[in-house]
């Protein structure tokens, strides 16, 4: 099968959620169907990124972004004013009247408004997330405006409208999308582990180290983070002192963490997050806010990296993964569950539901909506 496939960013380099679902998904598909890429070049994508991308497709288009014009500007979350480009909004008519492609796979929301006029090859949309609840949710802890949210609101609606055809991460957001459009067909591509690469080490866990890892740019990551420091870490020190825990994420903002409090790291950025989840004794997942892929908890199960996450941080992940996987309710909630925790488990330890978790799995999902989606339906 021939895809045209729309992504508003060159999905590299692999340091952040988004990103890291889109390349593995195209790097296990690539030998089942010829992909063509069309995307927007984002700040900082060189000549390595397009190589990169390239791998895994059939043929690469990158173009230009630009200014957004005005009204449509007003209109628009602001995400989709960031990644707009005139030039790949122009090459998207020819492509859809040449012919040669049997099916589009569009990448994220925020590329569907200059589609909606157009008519072609079967559609199938993927939501890496639900912005509307994502941005409501930060909205409500005062990082969003209602305005933005409104913005999505439409953007949503507007999708609902135009594609009958939807992906999604997990069961929970393919059914909140029904409850708002139920003639939405939704098709389920789970995130995954690269589970060669993750993979345990025979080296010792420091019990008393906590992680923290995710894009510090990102702001749920962010608003979690901030709510675990200021009403649950004090309570922590204050009776278990001996922990620390250890922040590494991409793209910090200047000054944040600048004086941290006592038994709190910021490492930052780095190129290989493996070491640390190889000795922590446990990943800290302090999300109250959904959205976003979350593929760190499966990366540290993967490793055999105890995980202690609220149950929005751990929303959409499948299966019995044992004493790896400790769940709160809420990030104040997380406070008993530290309290308590003890140890992690054996050394080396991987619960057999893991190798479910592997891209090739969710690349097979992925087959299924497109192959659905394209096949014309028998009289």
């Amino acid at each position: 099968m021939r895809v045209l496939f729309l992504t508003p960013s060159l999905p590299w380099p692999l340091d952040a959620g988004g990103r890291i679902r889109t390349w593995q998904l195209l790097r296990e598909i690539q030998s089942r169907h010829e992909v063509h890429i069309y995307c927007v070049r984002q700040d900082g994508a060189g000549a390595e990124a397009e190589s990169r991308v390239a791998d895994v497709c059939a043929d690469l288009h990158v173009f230009e972004r630009s200014p957004m014009p005005v009204p449509r500007y007003w209109l628009a979350p602001a995400p989709e004013s960031w990644f707009h480009s005139a030039a790949f909004e122009e090459a998207l008519a020819p492509a859809y009247k040449s012919g040669d492609y049997d099916l589009v796979h569009i990448d994220e929301l925020l590329l569907i408004r200059p589609l909606c006029e157009l008519s072609g090859p079967p559609e199938i949309l993927h939501h890496h997330k639900l912005d509307v609840e994502l941005c409501r949710g930060l909205h409500l802890a005062g990082r969003a405006s209602l305005v933005e949210t409104m913005r999505w609101r439409g953007l949503e609606e507007l999708a609902a409208a135009r594609f009958c055809e939807h992906i999604f991460c997990s069961d929970h957001d393919a059914t909140e999308f029904r409850e708002r459009h139920p003639g939405a067909a939704t098709h389920i591509v789970p995130n995954g582990v690269d589970l060669e690469y993750f993979k345990p080490r025979d080296e010792p866990r420091d019990r008393n180290e906590l992680l923290v890892l995710g894009s510090l740019d990102y702001e749920p990551n962010l608003q979690g983070l901030e709510v675990f420091l200021d009403s649950v870490w004090p309570k922590i020190q204050g009776r278990r002192p001996e922990l620390s825990l250890v922040v590494v994420g991409a793209r910090a903002a200047s000054g944040f963490l600048s004086r941290p409090p006592a038994g709190v790291h910021l490492v930052g950025e780095v190129p290989d997050v493996r070491p640390y989840l190889a000795r922590a004794g446990a990943l800290l997942v302090p999300l109250d806010i959904g959205g976003g892929s979350r593929l760190k908890i499966a990366e540290a199960l993967a490793m055999g990296c105890p995980v202690i996450s609220t149950e929005i941080g751990a929303q959409g992940l499948k299966g019995d993964f044992g004493p790896l996987l400790a769940r709160a309710s809420s990030i104040t909630d997380l406070a008993e569950l530290l309290l308590d925790w003890t140890r992690p488990p054996s050394q080396g330890a991987r619960a057999a539901s893991v190798t479910n978790l592997a891209w090739s799995h969710a690349a097979d999902e992925l087959h299924a909506a497109w192959t659905a989606v394209a096949t014309p339906p028998q009289a």
